[in-house]
């Protein structure tokens, strides 16, 4: 799961890594738009599927 926090934060996606296999997204729901949502779980999608 580090890996794929790491394939994360370089898409611009700042995900909490939780041992032993946590991931952990928060989101400010004032500024975060839908479309950064949608953004970010497609980039987790991508990244756990790797």
């Amino acid at each position: 799961m580090r890996e794929v926090t790491a394939a994360l934060w370089e898409r611009d996606v700042i995900p909490d890594f939780r041992n032993p296999d946590g991931l952990r997204i928060g989101l400010s729901p004032l500024s975060t738009s839908f479309a950064e949502v949608e953004r970010g779980v497609e980039a987790v999608a991508e990244a756990l599927r790797r």
